[in-house]
């Protein structure tokens, strides 16, 4: 019988089976190793390595095949390495290659206290040395692979930094805590921040550890995103108080950074404090601020700012402000700042300056009042009729701020700002420089001599202290700094130390409490808005005038000098004299025009003023046109002697001296000059004439041997003593003219022209002073109406008018042969 195939290879595979069991050992397959996608990192589980007769190029010890929680071969950062070299993912930037940074490993933990779960297991192993290791926050083993709130092979969910907060909760507890602000979402971090390598939380703006620190290839030290050694990541955020320099700081009302400031060093106490400084020695951020490990409550400062302590550790020169009656919790205790805090609470400095978020220049702490210049404003916040300084007002009329120096000379030591209120310290800028309160004030120090010298609440200031920088009495250092051109008025008698010491200004003040200068100037609330007056004046003419007489007025200070009731004229137009001034301020007259330019002699242009006492150049004459009141001697710049002096014409606060040769005189009234050539210049024709003072006219002059600028005896300032005839004009012309005169050989007889007669009985018609009616019938056959020319006409007392009557100074012109 013929057997199946089929049977023949199932007995073939039998066969087979049993010659290969046969076999021996040495023979036998290989045992296939458990897990080998594990054995990517842990070689030594696999089975080949395990064979008592192979020795591997790797020593490797023996351990159970279980997580053992801590450090071995395979969680080294070199194993780390092998797939995150690029290789499985390209995470070389978190290993430190001398440029970058990453969390600390291969260290004990010192400062930082890994927790223990309740049943005693650690979430965090340290490698078999205690040390942090990359297993010490990493596992790759139990992650969950779905989550996308936090990375992977963490050991535990780092959702908005919680892992990092785990070990390190004391640097995540708040401000309330000393510590940086953490899950707050109050300011709107830049793109910047996304862009370093930081993070932001689960809501928008939300201030997590990693914003600041990247845990792996930070670029800087304590593994923050970007530098921070000027606070350049502080800035990142917090742009608003970032100021690159004072004008940047100054606009933002924020503190300066990133400066070295020329008055203020950062004392040796703040940095044992822990602030820091720059690496040029600035004051930056943290100079203040610390971002973990701050005083409690304080906003992460680097110590207790209660009563301002901090603020004074920098600013110790503007300690004395405590002893001042700037010190509001003195005067002011329930005045707020614009956080409404109290003195008490914010302390002194704070008051007035918030260190960010200011309101204005100098981080003004206060709501700014006025619409003056930035500074002025800022004192206006309390010296105003609503401010907590509301007794002391600045007032309407005050010294002028916001004004250069170039108007009085443009020197000056005190301080000078720009518009934005920084002050300006080189020369250059300071030509531009312009007064403002602080030029004059220091708000910190109340006496000026001796800051340890303050005031009480309600204590009454005079020029020695009220917070000047210069005293301004018993010297007045204070003006004379920027008012150099008025020092020569020390020891004159204007100077009412040396002429009335008892005279009060209209504050009850005398020259001892107010200085020389403010006897008569009131800086600040003064009477009188011209020149800042510090007396009471009548209200009556000529703004200027009436200064001057309040003085010079019976029971004034100086009523044993008087200008009398015949005195030169005030609050009269320079136009009356034909004076034009040009627009660049100098003089010309018609009649020096007419002349050859060679033969024109100079003339002195003087001041004039308007309606409010300012000056102009087409303004009125007053009595300092002629008068410097703060020079005695116009050709001498030197202080007076020191005592009452008796001036004459030489001197005696003249601008230009009036004697011997009338200059004075002549540089106005410079149609009057030809009478030099005349046969009424007396110094040639009567030199030992006396007029009522007593004066010859070779001493006092061609002029005031007529006439005389104060206290004459009639009118035109008349010199000398008027006759008692005729009319007032005719009356002065006899003093002269007549017997036993000085004229007695030139007498007008008894039978002479009429005089004090209107020229209306000739039929003309006076309609001004340039123009007379005349009628047809008048004029002479072929006579031009143009041909008359009017003449002057008078009333009964000698003053000139358009519809007067004859007299002599008709027909004669007293100055012109």
């Amino acid at each position: 019988m013929k057997k199946s195939p089929h049977i023949l290879l199932l007995l073939l595979f039998i066969f087979s089976i049993s010659i290969l069991s046969s076999l021996p050992s040495a023979f036998a397959a290989r045992k296939i190793s458990a897990q080998r996608e594990c054995a990517t990192c842990h070689i030594m589980w696999l089975e080949e390595f395990r064979q008592k007769k192979i020795e591997p190029l790797l020593e490797l010890k023996a351990q159970p095949v279980v997580i053992a929680g801590r450090q071995g071969v395979v969680s080294t950062e070199r194993m780390c390495y092998t797939c995150h070299d690029g290789f499985i993912l390209d995470s070389r930037f978190a290993w430190k290659d001398g440029k970058k940074n990453f969390h600390p490993i291969g260290v004990t933990p010192k400062k930082v206290q890994i927790p223990i779960r309740s049943d005693g297991t650690e979430p965090f192993p340290l490698d078999k040395n205690g040390q942090v290791y990359c297993g010490t926050c990493h596992s790759a083993h139990g992650v969950d692979w779905s989550t996308k709130d936090s990375p992977i092979f963490l050991r535990e969910s780092n959702k908005d930094s919680m892992m990092c907060m785990i070990c390190h909760i004391d640097r995540a507890t708040g401000p309330a805590e000393g510590n940086h602000p953490i899950n707050k979402t109050s300011i709107n971090i830049p793109k910047k921040i996304e862009q370093m390598g930081g993070k932001t939380g689960s809501f928008k703006n939300q201030v997590i550890c990693q914003s600041c620190h990247r845990v792996h290839g930070a670029a800087q030290k304590k593994l923050l995103i970007i530098k921070n050694d000027r606070s350049q990541l502080c800035g990142t955020c917090h742009s608003d108080r970032y100021a690159k320099n004072l004008e940047q700081a100054n606009q933002m009302s924020t503190h300066p950074v990133n400066i070295n400031s020329q008055k203020v060093k950062i004392p040796d106490s703040i940095i044992k404090k822990g602030g820091k400084k720059g690496p040029g020695g600035e004051i930056i951020c943290q100079s203040c601020h610390k971002p973990h490990y701050a005083v409690k409550g304080r906003g992460i400062l680097i110590s207790n700012n209660t009563s301002s302590n901090l603020c004074k550790e920098c600013h110790d020169n503007k300690k004395s402000v405590l002893i001042t009656k700037h010190n509001l919790e003195k005067s002011a205790p329930s005045a707020t700042n614009i956080k409404g805090q109290t003195p008490s609470r914010s302390g002194p400095c704070s008051v007035c300056h918030l260190p960010h978020r200011g309101n204005g220049p100098k981080m003004w702490a206060q709501k700014i009042v006025g619409a003056e210049d930035p500074m002025s404003n800022m004192c206006k916040s309390c010296h105003s009729e609503t401010g907590a300084a509301n007794k002391k007002p600045i007032g309407h009329n005050s010294h002028p701020v916001n004004k250069t120096l170039k108007r009085i000379g443009g020197k000056s030591s005190l301080p000078l700002f720009n518009d934005e209120g920084k002050r300006l310290t080189t020369e250059e800028e300071r030509v531009e420089g312009k007064v403002f309160c602080p030029s004059c004030h220091n708000v910190h120090q109340w006496n000026a001599k001796n800051p340890k010298i303050g005031s009480e609440a309600n204590e009454e200031g005079d020029a020695t202290n009220s917070f000047l920088r210069i005293a301004a009495a018993p010297k007045p250092e204070l003006c004379a700094d920027c008012h150099t051109g008025k020092t020569y008025i020390f020891k004159t008698d204007h100077d009412l130390r040396i002429t009335a010491p008892e005279a009060t200004t209209a504050a009850g003040k005398n020259v001892a409490e107010t200085g020389v200068c403010g006897s008569c100037h009131m800086v600040h609330n003064s009477p009188v808005k011209a020149k800042l007056w510090a007396r009471n004046v009548s209200g009556k003419g000529d703004i200027i005038a009436q200064l001057c007489t309040s003085c010079h007025t019976k029971g004034g200070p100086a009523e044993k000098k008087l200008t009398g009731r015949y005195t030169h004229p005030t609050g009269k137009p320079v136009s009356n004299i034909n004076i034009k001034v040009l627009e660049d301020g100098t003089w010309t007259h018609p009649y020096l025009e007419a002349l050859p330019e060679e033969e024109r002699l100079e003339i002195t242009p003087l001041p004039f003023f308007d309606n409010e006492g300012q000056r102009v150049n087409d303004g009125n004459v007053s009595c300092a046109s002629c008068h410097n009141p703060h020079q005695w001697d116009p050709n001498k710049l030197k202080q007076g002697k020191g005592k009452n002096v008796e001036g004459d014409g030489t001197n005696s606060f003249l601008r230009i001296a009036r004697d011997p040769e009338s200059a004075l005189c002549k540089n106005c009234h410079v149609e009057k000059r030809t009478v030099a050539f005349s046969k009424h210049n007396m110094k040639l024709m009567a030199p030992g004439e006396k007029n009522i003072e007593g004066k010859t006219a070779k001493k006092t002059g061609i002029c005031s041997t007529c006439h005389l600028p104060h206290n004459g005896r009639g009118p035109k300032m008349w010199a000398r003593k008027p006759d008692r005839s005729g009319d007032m004009v005719e009356r002065l012309c006899k003093s002269c003219h007549k017997k036993g005169e000085v004229a007695e050989r030139k007498l007008t007889g008894a039978h002479s022209h009429p005089l004090g007669k209107s020229v209306k009985l000739l039929g003309i018609i006076p309609s001004s002073r340039t123009k007379w009616e005349v009628p047809d019938k008048l004029l002479a056959q072929g006579a031009k109406k143009d041909a008359i020319l009017p003449l002057p006409l008078y009333k009964q007392n000698g003053e000139r008018t358009v519809d007067g009557n004859i007299t002599c100074g008709s027909c004669h012109d007293p100055h012109q042969w």
